[in-house]
């Protein structure tokens, strides 16, 4: 299996929104960290040079052995998280296994 194979189209490359750094989890009330190097682009009133150091030493941060979970994959498994508390990539270890996502949103 090749790698995903993400299209973005003209109209989605031109629309960006604001949202808060550290957000609160909509149930427990703590702050988490809004992340995702390829999600975020910049920091109102920040310019540009520093916003983007900034972005790449959040990542550093975020990916530090103590806060990655690595899985391995085996038939006919599934693996659930809470989407609002977990940043995820999925960058390996599901070779040969086919990769199906759904989104269920749980109230």
């Amino acid at each position: 299996m090749g790698s995903m194979d993400i299209k973005v189209t003209e109209e989605a490359a031109d629309i960006f929104y604001t949202h808060p750094l550290a957000p609160a989890h909509p149930e427990t009330g703590r702050q988490g960290s809004l992340s995702g190097i390829s999600y975020i682009v910049g920091f109102d009133g920040v310019e540009n040079h520093v916003a983007n150091q900034l972005i790449l030493e959040l990542n550093d941060w975020q990916n530090r052995d103590g806060f990655v979970y690595k899985h391995k994959w085996g038939k006919d498994m599934l693996v659930m998280w809470d989407n609002c508390s977990v940043a995820h990539k999925a960058i390996e270890g599901y070779e040969d296994y086919r990769r199906e996502l759904h989104r269920v949103t749980l109230y």
